[in-house]
């Protein structure tokens, strides 16, 4: 054979009952090609501008703050007066956020009853007495536990399956409420729930009814802190009479704890007796002023 055959060879040899083909050496195949420039990458030239990245990042971060900017503006329509309380109150929760209240600056106390706040170019009306007991009312919602009685005679509670169930998951939300329970296996071997304790609270009697109030709403929502009628009128009156009062001179760091306090409730338009907590007051960019 050619020179140029015997580089194009294949050599086989048996090792063992393995086959192995060793191929020639390429080397002067590769010379070759990159002589004859076969390897070399096509290349392309990409214009490229300095100023013009600078511009476009500019032209990105105007717009950026133009969304920022127009994700703060406040737009308000009801007025103070009380027909305009429901318009009011969706406004108010649509537009502001809990970060807010953080925000907003403390002008002063008008007429020993309100403080006035101004949040961005926005001023606002706070209801010192009325935020202040929505907040101490929010905080026995989720905090107080209730103080119980033990009975003399433990009570059968006829419950149904879901509604056993519901007590035995959510047992923790019912003692809290005042209520304690043991229970026991009947006859067919089902455990059962047996009414051992009750709230006490002044003259206010609790019952049954107040049980299947709770059971309903932690069987829609488990785990949830929920409160009877009967404890909420309770506490209702309690934060009232907790509450600074109408008529109260309030220093610069009490009324700002007030507006403050407002960014950590659940429900801040109003009081637990439907007094409206804060109001839009006036926009100071209005140029009808």
């Amino acid at each position: 054979t050619t020179m140029d055959q015997e580089e194009h060879s294949v050599e086989v040899r048996k090792e063992g009952c393995i086959t192995i083909e060793e191929m020639p050496s390429s080397s002067s195949t590769l010379d070759n090609a990159l002589q004859s420039g076969d390897f070399l990458r096509p290349q392309q030239k990409i214009p490229f501008s300095m100023s013009a990245l600078k511009e476009r990042l500019n032209r990105l971060r105007v717009a950026k703050a133009k969304e920022e900017q127009a994700s703060k503006v406040m737009e308000f329509h009801a007025g103070l007066s009380p027909t305009e309380n429901e318009l009011a109150e969706k406004e108010l929760d649509r537009t502001l956020k809990k970060s807010d209240f953080a925000e907003m600056s403390v002008i002063g106390q008008f007429n020993k009853g309100f403080i006035i706040t101004r949040l961005r170019d926005h001023l606002f009306l706070v209801d010192q007495h009325a935020s202040d007991e929505k907040y101490n009312f929010e905080r026995f919602q989720k905090k107080a536990r209730v103080e119980t009685q033990r009975l003399i005679q433990p009570q059968l509670l006829d419950l149904g399956a879901v509604q056993a169930s519901a007590l035995r998951d959510n047992l923790k939300i019912l003692e809290a409420n005042g209520f304690g329970f043991e229970f026991k296996e009947n006859e067919d071997g089902y455990v059962i729930p047996l009414l051992v304790s009750t709230p006490v609270l002044h003259s206010w009697q609790f019952d049954r009814s107040d049980i299947e109030e709770i059971l309903a709403v932690v069987s829609e929502f488990p785990g949830v802190m929920y409160r009877p009628a009967k404890l909420r009128r309770i506490f209702a009156s309690r934060a009232c009479r907790k509450s600074v009062m109408i008529g109260t001179t309030l220093s610069m760091p009490q009324m700002q704890n007030i507006v403050q306090h407002l960014g950590t409730l659940d429900q801040p338009w109003n009081c637990p007796h439907g007094r409206p907590t804060l109001r839009h007051l006036v926009d100071l960019q209005n140029k009808n002023l």
